[in-house]
């Protein structure tokens, strides 16, 4: 074979496996989603969602659903097929229409009653069992302050969660926490200006991220639960990063998604301090504003919050990212899936988006 044959050869080869690679990056992979349960509809169109809570209790899975704007519901499931009702909001306490959030901490639910009224501040509640309840820490009987509770975290052995305070002229946030949850046990540890959203652990540290913070998004962190040090404090430097949506752990790297209307951004982090960014366009759609983040086998998922439905891409490494789904799943009105709403259970990937379409399951192959 002549010289110039043979190099003609290679480039054409080397031209297709380029070509071959490019193709699986950005064609949409039509992976399997099946619909495995969907409440009763609302009593006008669709919007059942799956409101921030999937947990594993006593070995099975549960999903939070709003209501139908009356009060909220708790469903549960032994193997993903067979769904039952395990508690509405005024199950627990008649006062009280919904519940949010939800955490297990030392093998006991805890979550937080809500009224819809404004008529009582929110309330923390845990259970052993799903039956029988015990309220913890609640800001009842102080007539000069009204408190509402934020996302509950677990660390260092510790429970963690958010409270805003309001006494009627000033608002503040509050991060308490407990070594058993036990009522008297709570105590009040760091202040912040803005709401923490997002928190995970990375190399024996607690991460939090805020939203719609004074001065740009903030990340925080902590090795013992008590001192906190800024990550962050101007959304790395683009001021139109809104939130921290979330946070993860993948392959030694943190991850932390924020939302930006020009497109969402993906950063991510070796050492907790010095960030690169992922994506800076909603993954090249900025209909892609936000992404929710979580590991699934071999790859990391990313979920996005569109107004054209929601996407989800995979990448095993981070860098290289192909489609795992239709948009919306075929129906735009399916719009968001937010972190604490998918689940592995059973060596099956649960969600339930924000919009109509239940609770989806997906078995990466």
């Amino acid at each position: 074979m002549k010289r110039s044959t043979l190099v003609l050869t290679i480039i054409m080869l080397l031209s297709l496996v380029m070509t071959a690679t490019a193709s699986a990056a950005n064609s949409p992979n039509l992976s399997t989603w099946e619909e495995v349960f969907n409440p009763t509809p609302f009593p006008f169109p669709g919007w059942w969602a799956a409101d921030d809570t999937a947990l594993k209790f006593k070995g099975q899975l549960y999903f939070k659903f709003f209501g139908d704007y009356i009060y909220d519901q708790a469903w549960v499931t032994p193997d993903g097929e067979n769904w039952s009702l395990a508690w509405e909001g005024p199950t627990i306490d008649p006062e009280f229409e919904y519940f949010w959030p939800m955490i297990i901490f030392e093998n006991q639910l805890y979550l937080v009653l809500r009224d819809g009224d404004g008529m009582y501040p929110d309330r923390i509640v845990r259970t052993p069992d799903g039956v029988s309840w015990e309220t913890v820490f609640s800001a009842e009987g102080n007539e000069n302050l009204w408190v509402w509770f934020g996302r509950f975290m677990s660390f260092n052995d510790h429970l963690f969660i958010f409270a805003g305070n309001w006494d009627g002229t000033n608002y503040s946030e509050h991060l308490w926490r407990s070594p058993s949850g036990d009522p008297g046990t709570w105590e009040d540890v760091d202040q912040f200006s803005c709401t923490m959203r997002a928190y995970a652990t990375f190399k024996d540290a607690l991460y939090m991220g805020g939203e719609w913070c004074e001065g740009g998004v903030q990340i925080w962190r902590s090795y013992d639960g008590a001192i906190f040090e800024p990550v962050t404090t101007n959304g790395f430097e683009i001021p139109s990063n809104l939130t921290v949506e979330d946070i993860g752990e993948k392959g030694g790297y943190l991850y932390a998604s924020l939302t930006n209307e020009e497109g969402g951004q993906i950063w991510r982090t070796r050492n907790g301090m010095d960030w690169q960014p992922v994506t800076t366009d909603g993954l090249g759609d900025p209909n892609n504003f936000s992404f929710t983040l979580i590991n699934y086998k071999e790859n990391i998922y990313a979920f996005s919050e569109s107004y054209m439905g929601v996407q989800v891409y995979r990448s095993q490494d981070g860098i290289i990212w192909e489609a795992a789904n239709e948009p919306g799943w075929g129906d735009p009105e399916n719009i968001f899936v937010a972190e604490s709403a998918m689940l592995v259970y059973k060596g099956a990937l649960y969600v339930s988006p924000d919009g109509p379409a239940g609770i989806l399951r997906f078995i990466e192959p």
